[in-house]
């Protein structure tokens, strides 16, 4: 490689590989030989791995490369490669570069974290596999003491826990999806009871020379089935497309579990194509059967009446109307709490910060002087960047990726662990940041007499632990061994929403850095730029490598791109709604528009005897108009009733919006409303301005 780089490792036991029946693309897995104390270093690349980092060297296997922490001891060490995994093999997550052989037995569950994998024997359940594991673990609970039992095994299905949080969304976008098909159909309905309508003589008098009915409806079925192809065949060549643009469009830092590897397989062609014969025969057969049975005699005074079938297409209108109103009012729904989402106060800054992170590297080994000494010098090295106004270390991020805790006890409650978000900061921290001073004081220069055990609280630690009190000079203490002296708070500042913009604020304490450093996971720099922070990333990555040719860093981006990143994957959820909804409202009103425009062309007889008799053009618009409303507040109606029940599906996916909002509602109901009253309006204006002289000429 020509420049280092930061790669997530993970230790694997022997059976691994053989357990998940995985192939490599080059050379082998990891070997039991490999697990041996005096083998030399192996590795197993993944895929990505050996095509970013090694370009895809064909000749990859056999050769050495240099990892700076080598489990299960750091130092450097020169691993062997022995083989690359297939492109698409993620295991346990994507992340994951490169596999390690683990030669340190995992003896102790609390005292190392481990994952254990498993395969089902065949016949047997994740239940039944779940209560085999519950009753096996009260004796192994017995074989520590009393006072490290009451813990538990978690098992569950593997990638479960990952995909959990998008399940619920994509079944919404499902069902988004099957409305739309619904209402694309019953557009189709519409079109085809129209257009047979229109051919009502022709079947009249085809019958009348003698064409059996059956031959009329298999006529009528063959022109739909046809139809319907030629339809799903641009269908499916749009749906192509559209998928190819939609992972086009996506930003990279979504992070859908394997979004990206979505495409249009055998089973999607088969469903789509088994729709669109069923769409084609139910949609065909209904006017086949309604009209082959026509006589000659009064389909003409039916057709001019403009009665004939009229109440099918105002039952498929009305149908179409409602769903419509429940995909648009699902999607107003989930904008209305984006934007709530999107202007929630961090309590941070964002304007004018980059920040980058700097990963442990080669320091791994360093002792806590040592790296005090380092981090430091980077600090300084960040600090007289031209265009830096102040620099900061910290080590977790608002919005990251990194949620660092430490249990915490009490002095009212001993015995009592809780979890509290940790953070190691150096002095400019909250100034950059903007976090405000509420109570107490800052860190200032690093003193060890003053600062080593002094703590800095947010409020909503002070809020839950001393309600009514003053926080300053109360203390707490770091459990289980090894336990750190008694923190004392000297400083409260304002709340953060750390873990999320959708989260409520969690309590949180700081610590100087050079006080404590938590696990080795590097640290993050803080810039406050005095322009735009994205141009002095390239001056801070050059000061860095001069510094140390060997440090890399890694995820350069301002603040304003990590708020904007934690809420990309509700963003993705509302433009996707958004867009079926807007599909849906289209549809709906072609489908109104050509009903009105059909049914008002129907009427031309009437409208002229009606001007005839002293109507005024006014007067005609406002009857077709009061029809329209109606109808459109029928569909509205019982979309709304719909849209009330099946609001729970949207529980957990808005924020800050109740599931049933009345505003959405009616937001949703005056935007198709409006929309289908100009769909009447204008074929009504249009026959409106007919002269019924002409008409009444013709009769």
């Amino acid at each position: 490689m020509a420049e280092p780089a930061n790669l997530w490792v993970r230790g694997v036991s022997r059976d691994l590989f053989p357990l998940l029946g995985s192939k490599p693309l080059l050379g082998r897995t990891l070997a039991a030989s490999d697990f041996q104390p005096d083998a030399p270093p192996a590795v197993l690349l993944s895929y990505d791995t050996w095509q970013k980092s090694f370009h895809g060297d064909p000749k990859i296997v056999g050769r050495q490369i240099l990892l700076s922490e080598q489990y299960p001891k750091p130092g450097q060490a020169f691993n062997n490669v022995v083989g690359v995994m297939p492109k698409g093999f993620y295991f346990p997550q994507r992340e994951i570069a490169a596999w390690l052989p683990r030669r340190m037995p995992a003896g102790d569950l609390l005292g190392i974290s481990v994952n254990v994998v498993a395969r089902l024997r065949a016949g047997s359940s994740i239940e039944q596999a779940r209560a085999e594991v519950n009753r096996l673990l009260p004796a192994l609970e017995r074989s520590y003491p009393e006072s490290k039992r009451g813990w538990t095994l978690l098992m569950d299905r593997f990638g479960a826990r990952s995909i959990a949080e998008y399940r619920k969304a994509f079944l919404l976008l499902l069902a988004a999806t099957g409305f739309l098909v619904l209402i694309a159909c019953l557009n189709v309905a519409n079109l085809l009871l129209a257009r047979a309508s229109a051919r009502a003589g022709e079947f009249a008098i085809r019958g009348a020379l003698g064409a059996s009915r059956g031959r009329l409806i298999r006529q009528v079925l063959v022109e739909s089935l046809a139809l319907a192809s030629l339809g799903g065949a641009v269908g499916v060549m749009l749906a192509y497309a559209g998928n190819r643009a939609l992972l086009w469009l996506l930003p990279t830092y979504l992070d859908i579990p394997r979004l990206e590897e979505t495409r249009l397989d055998t089973a999607v062609l088969g469903v789509a194509i088994a729709i669109v014969f069923l769409a084609g025969l139910l949609f065909g057969i209904a006017p086949a059967l309604m009209f082959s049975k026509n006589r000659l005699a009064g389909v003409d005074r039916e057709q001019r009446s403009g009665s004939a079938n009229s109440w099918y297409h105002a039952g498929l209108l009305t149908g179409e109307v409602a769903i419509s109103l429940i995909l648009l009012a699902g999607a107003v729904l989930m904008l209305r709490g984006f934007v709530r989402l999107a202007s929630v106060n961090p309590g941070f800054h964002t304007a004018h910060i980059l920040t980058a992170g700097v990963p442990p590297g080669h320091t791994a080994g360093l002792s806590r002087a040592q790296l005090v000494q380092r981090y430091g010098e980077i600090l300084n090295v960040a600090q007289n960047i031209p265009g830096v106004g102040q620099a900061a270390l910290t080590s977790a991020l608002p919005m990251g990726n990194v949620v660092v805790g430490l249990n915490v006890s009490l002095p009212d409650a001993p015995n009592q662990l809780r979890a509290i978000d940790y953070h190691a900061v150096s002095a400019d921290y909250f100034s950059i940041m903007g976090l405000p001073l509420l109570q107490g004081r800052l860190f200032g220069p690093f003193d060890p007499n003053r600062d080593q055990n002094a703590v800095i609280i947010n409020r909503a630690m002070a809020d839950k632990y001393w309600p009514g009190q003053t926080a300053i000079g109360q203390r707490f203490s770091s459990r289980p061994p090894p336990a750190l002296p008694d923190f004392t708070v000297i400083g409260v500042v304002g709340n953060t929403r750390h873990r999320s913009l959708s989260g409520e604020p969690v309590p949180e304490f700081y610590r100087p850095y050079q006080s404590y450093f938590g696990p080795i996971v590097g640290t993050t720099l803080v810039l406050r730029a005095f322009g735009d922070p994205n141009s002095i990333a390239a001056s801070l990555r050059q000061a860095i490598h001069h510094f140390d040719p060997e440090q890399i860093l890694q995820n350069e981006r301002t603040m304003e791109e990590t708020v904007a990143q934690s809420i990309a994957t509700p963003r993705f959820y509302t433009i996707l709604l958004g867009i079926f909804a807007l599909l849906a409202l289209a549809l709906t009103l072609i489908g109104v528009y050509g009903v009105a425009s059909y049914g008002i062309s129907l009427r031309s007889r009437e409208f002229g005897i009606r001007m005839g008799l002293g109507a005024q053009h006014h007067q005609l618009i406002g009857m077709i108009l009061r029809q329209g409303l109606l109808r459109a507040l029928l569909g509205s109606g019982l979309g709304a009733a719909g849209a009330w029940a099946l609001a729970r599906l949207m529980s957990g996916l808005v924020y800050g919006v109740p599931v049933r909002d009345p505003l959405s509602l009616a937001i949703a109901a005056a935007l198709l409303m409006g929309g289908a009253l100009a769909a009447y309006y204008l074929p009504a204006r249009r026959t409106a301005k007919i002269d019924p002289a002409v008409i009444l000429r013709q009769e």
